[in-house]
């Protein structure tokens, strides 16, 4: 994959052609664990062609920083040796231009390690892992806030069923002893004798007050 800069428009040039070769994308390099900070001499490796022109001009860039640089350059395998500092992650392309037109190649990785632990490749690994994993967790708890769960919709069903029969639960009278001992007189045999009592006295009153009227009447008369 080659990135074209057009210098100037117009014309019908055919730009430089890059192709990456070495270090590979994603290799590892390793080296032994020091106090210090590792430093590698590293093969960098690229091929280049230019239909229209002799000689191109290309530069080395090794985590966004020059590391070489040829202005009359002949076409073909470049092999270029440069220094690389730093445990983990790096990064490098090509950049090369016939005068006219500039590409830049794609951009290759590689890691440098040391040879025992945790390699950073792992730990790239490891990260992106940790990512999908929070982000799956995340998915379930918003699906979780939005759709309530059955156990929790049950739960609630029997909540309401109990307030029910709490409301319609009837109230237990508890009697003193006192009250108790009235409450043999007020048994419905003896409420009925009551009432038929009443019944009868009230009947007398009556006739009695009736009895009387009608003696006055045949005193008057």
């Amino acid at each position: 994959l080659n990135f074209n800069v057009p210098e100037c428009g117009g014309n019908n040039n055919s730009p430089p052609l890059i192709k990456l070769i070495a270090p590979e994308d994603k290799q590892e390099f390793l080296v032994e664990e020091t106090s210090s900070v590792p430093t590698l001499k590293i093969s960098f490796v690229f091929n280049v062609e230019d239909e229209d022109d002799k000689t191109v001009e290309c530069g080395l860039y090794v985590d966004g920083v020059e590391k070489w640089f040829e202005k009359d350059l002949l076409p073909g395998e470049v092999w270029v040796k440069a220094v690389v500092q730093g445990i983990g992650l790096h990064k490098w392309k090509v950049v090369c231009g016939d005068g006219k037109d500039k590409t830049q190649s794609e951009e290759w990785r590689f890691f440098i390690n040391y040879k025992e632990g945790k390699n950073a490749s792992e730990e790239m690994q490891g990260e992106e892992e940790s990512r999908e994993k929070a982000h799956s967790k995340k998915e379930e708890e918003e699906e979780t806030q939005t759709t309530p769960s059955s156990q929790k919709e049950e739960q609630e069903k029997e909540e309401q069923i109990e307030q029910k029969g709490a409301k319609t639960k009837p109230e237990i009278i508890t009697l003193t002893k006192e009250e108790k001992g009235l409450a043999k007189y007020f048994t419905p045999q003896n409420l009925s004798i009551s009432f038929g009592i009443i019944l009868l006295v009230a009947l007398f009153f009556l006739i009695s007050r009736h009895a009387g009227f009608k003696r006055g009447e045949i005193e008057e008369l």
